[in-house]
């Protein structure tokens, strides 16, 4: 399986089979058609771009996305803590919203993303803060937002990556819309030794 962050929280995973995972494409450089399911984790203009998501999908894509945008995509639509298979992929999703901040209302039902691809379980977090529902999940690879603001800053991320425990945690959301890049920097020396820290932002 291959993991890309390739830039702020646009994210794509490739299984060992070819199957092609889109996570909020945004700022896609180039168009490659190749998306076999495309996740959304809500509708604001850096997580959900149709500019970006048409030079990404096919003729036969599936979307996941929040009900919140049931109306606005055909989609596979999914509540908080909700579980499905999807294209073959084992899919749960998990709330994402603030705590203390007004930009992602918990009423919205907005969502972070666990798939199971190639036996490894990858969680997606999205735009949240560090909520304590979520702390209890087992999961293989992190991919979890630092840039503050409008999500968890990185101190809260690395408490929160240092609870889970994942084998493999990957910072997101910053070096674009907020955050500046040596951020990852300070997040990986907040990380416990045991967990492997992979900055792959690509642009």
């Amino acid at each position: 399986m291959k993991v890309e962050l390739l830039t702020h929280s646009s994210i794509r995973v490739t299984s060992n089979s070819g199957k092609v995972l889109y996570f909020d494409p945004f700022n896609i450089l180039n168009e490659s058609h190749d998306a076999d399911v495309i996740f959304i984790t809500h509708d604001h203009f850096d997580h959900f771009s149709i500019k970006d998501i048409n030079k990404v999908v096919k003729k036969d894509t599936l979307f996941v996305t929040p009900y919140s945008l049931r109306n606005q995509i055909q989609s596979k639509s999914l509540k908080p803590y909700e579980k499905r298979v999807i294209d073959e992929i084992e899919v749960e999703a998990r709330p994402a919203y603030n705590i203390n901040k007004h930009y992602h209302p918990k009423s919205n039902e907005w969502l972070g993303f666990i798939v199971k691809v190639d036996n490894e379980s990858i969680y997606v977090v999205g735009d949240s803060d560090a909520l304590p529902e979520n702390e209890n999940v087992k999961i293989d690879i992190l991919m979890v937002p630092i840039g503050g603001q409008f999500t968890m800053n990185v101190n809260d991320a690395a408490n929160f990556t240092n609870t889970i425990k994942p084998k493999i945690v990957i910072p997101t959301h910053y070096g674009s819309v907020v955050g500046s890049d040596d951020l990852a920097e300070t997040f990986k020396k907040l990380i416990d030794k045991s967990i492997e820290v992979r900055i792959i932002k690509q642009y």
